[in-house]
C-alpha cells in the first residue's frame, strides 16, 4: 500500500488564487493515501536537495491512478521555487502519505464540523471529494474564512461538491 519514496512528475498547474496554486503529479506507481493526510515532496534546487510536507488536496482515488495533487501557499523556500520556478514535465521525490487527521468512523462523529481559514481548506477539501465520491459515509460542515473573497481556495470546486450533496 505505501511504496516508500518514489518519483512523480509534474503534469498540472493551476492558480486557484493570487499566491496559491495546486500542483497534480503523475506518480511511478499507485498508492494509498486517507483524505487528510499529508506527502513530503522533494527535488533539487540550486544544488541542494530540499523537502517540505504538503497536504494533499486530491481524493484518494486519485492516487489508485498515480495522480495526487498537492496545494501550495507561497510562503517559503520550497514554496517560493515551487511557485516561480516549477514547470510541467519537472521531476520530483514523494514520500509516504503521513498523518492522522483523518475521519474514524469507530471514533468519530458522523457528522464532522470543521473550521480552516486560508490553505487549510487544502485536507477538508479531500475530505469533501471523498465523501462526494463515497470513499468516506459522513457528512462535513465547513466553516471556512480567509481575509477577502478573491483569498478563498477551492470556492467554486467546495461550491460544486456541497450542490451535489443535497
Amino acid at each position: 500500500l505505501h511504496p516508500g519514496y518514489q518519483k512523480a512528475t509534474l503534469a498540472h498547474i493551476e492558480q486557484n488564487t493570487a499566491d496559491t496554486k495546486t500542483y497534480t503529479f503523475e506518480a511511478e506507481r499507485p498508492f494509498y493515501f486517507r483524505a487528510g493526510q499529508y506527502v513530503t515532496l522533494g527535488c533539487e534546487v540550486d544544488g541542494s536537495v530540499v523537502s517540505r510536507p504538503y497536504a494533499i488536496s486530491s481524493a484518494p482515488k486519485a492516487a489508485l491512478e498515480r495522480r495526487v495533487s498537492l496545494t501550495v501557499k507561497k510562503c517559503g523556500f520550497f514554496s517560493g521555487y515551487l511557485f516561480d520556478r516549477a514547470k510541467a514535465g519537472d521531476v520530483f521525490t514523494l514520500g509516504d502519505p503521513s498523518g492522522e487527521f483523518c475521519y474514524e468512523p469507530v471514533k468519530d462523529a458522523k457528522h464532522i464540523v470543521a473550521i480552516a481559514g486560508g490553505s487549510g481548506i487544502t485536507p477538508f477539501y479531500s475530505m469533501a471529494q471523498a465523501i462526494a465520491d463515497g470513499t468516506i459515509d459522513c457528512k462535513l460542515t465547513i466553516f471556512y474564512g480567509a481575509d477577502r473573497e478573491e483569498e478563498v481556495i477551492f470556492h467554486q470546486e467546495l461550491d460544486a461538491l456541497a450542490a451535489g450533496s443535497d
